[in-house]
C-alpha cells in the first residue's frame, strides 16, 4: 500500500514544519506494510520558506520527502496539482491524502483513514473529523452540505463536542464535498478524471472535483480520524474575498446555472450587508472588483 501526502505552503514555513512534525508522528509512518512519502509542494514563496523546509528536511531522520519548489504561485489547485501528478508519475500510490499545512493530523489518524478504505473500497473521497484549533470542538464531520442558489454551505456537526464524532459514525445526510483542508482520495480519482480545476485559484476546487466524479463513486466521513484545523488567518483577507467571490461564480456557472443570475445577487448584496455590520469594510472593495472582474473583464 502506498500513500502519498501533500502539503502545500506559501510563504507560512512555520506552519508547515508544524504540520510536518504531526505527520512524522503518526502511528503508521513507517510501517512495513505500507510506504508512505511525504510531498511539499512551495508555491512561488517569496520570503525564507524554501530554506527553512529544505533544513527541516535535510535534518530529518523521514527519508521518503519530496521537496516541490514553483516559480510562482498559480493558487491552491495548481499547487497541489503539481504534488499530486508527482506522485502519480513517480509514486504508484493507491491513496493520495491533501492536508491544508495549517492542519494537525492525530496519531491514529491516517491509520483509521485506511481502516475504512480497506472496509469500504467503494469510496472515492474520504473525510476526516476536523476539529478547532483546540481540538474541543468539531469544526466539520468530513465535509459540508451545500446551498448553490445561496452560494453558502453547512458543515456537519459543526459546534458539537470531539467526542460526538465517536458517538455518530455516520450522517443522517450524506454530505455534499469533502472539506479540502483534509482529503483522503482514491489515487484511481485523479487517475480517471484527472486532477483538480485549475480555473479555481482558490476554493471550490475541492466541490468541482467531487461534482466530476462518476456516478457509483462515493465520498464519506471516517468518524475516528482527526484532525485539529488550527487555520492560517488568510480568511479575512482581501485576496481570499476576491479569489472566493469568483471561484463561486465560476462554478455555480459550471454546475447550476440555473442558480447563477439569483446567487450572484445573493451573495453580492448578503456580503456587502455582513461586511459592513462586522466592520469590514476593506472587503466590499475587493468584492466590487471580483465581481466587475467576472461579468466585465476589469
Amino acid at each position: 500500500m502506498n500513500i502519498s501526502i501533500c502539503i502545500l505552503n506559501w510563504q507560512a514555513a512555520p506552519l508547515t514544519l508544524q504540520c510536518l512534525k504531526y505527520i512524522l508522528r503518526l502511528d503508521n509512518i513507517n510501517s512495513a506494510s505500507q510506504q508512505v512519502d511525504i510531498i511539499i509542494v512551495d508555491n512561488g514563496s517569496q520570503d525564507d520558506s524554501a530554506r527553512q523546509i529544505n533544513s527541516f528536511i535535510n535534518t530529518s531522520s523521514f527519508k521518503r520527502f519530496h521537496f516541490i519548489q514553483s516559480t510562482e504561485n498559480k493558487g491552491y489547485a495548481s499547487g497541489n496539482n503539481l504534488a499530486i501528478d508527482y506522485s502519480l508519475q513517480h509514486l504508484s500510490p493507491d491513496y493520495i491524502w491533501i492536508l491544508n499545512n495549517d492542519t494537525l493530523p492525530s496519531t491514529n489518524s491516517l491509520s483509521a483513514l485506511l481502516n475504512a478504505a480497506n472496509n469500504q473500497p467503494s469510496v472515492a473521497i474520504w473525510g476526516s473529523t476536523l476539529l478547532d484549533q483546540s481540538g474541543e470542538y468539531i469544526e466539520c464531520a468530513g465535509g459540508s452540505y451545500y446551498h448553490p442558489c445561496l452560494s453558502t454551505y453547512t458543515n456537519a456537526l459543526k459546534g458539537n463536542p470531539a467526542d460526538a464524532a465517536e458517538a455518530a459514525t455516520s450522517l443522517l445526510k450524506p454530505l455534499d464535498y469533502i472539506e479540502g483542508a483534509a482529503m483522503f482520495v482514491n489515487a484511481d480519482v485523479f487517475r480517471k478524471i484527472g486532477l483538480f480545476n485549475e480555473d479555481y485559484f482558490l476554493y471550490f476546487e475541492e466541490l468541482d472535483l467531487i461534482k466530476r466524479l462518476p456516478s457509483g463513486w462515493g465520498i464519506e466521513w471516517c468518524s475516528k480520524s482527526f484532525v485539529r484545523h488550527i487555520g492560517g488567518g488568510s480568511m479575512e483577507s482581501e485576496i481570499a474575498e476576491y479569489q472566493s467571490n469568483i471561484s463561486a461564480l465560476i462554478f455555480t456557472r459550471k454546475h447550476y446555472p440555473y442558480c447563477l443570475p439569483f446567487m450572484a445577487i445573493f451573495r453580492f448584496i448578503a456580503k456587502i450587508f455582513r461586511n459592513t455590520l462586522t466592520g469590514r469594510w476593506h472587503l466590499n472593495q475587493a468584492l466590487l472588483s471580483s465581481y466587475a472582474q467576472y461579468f466585465f473583464g476589469r
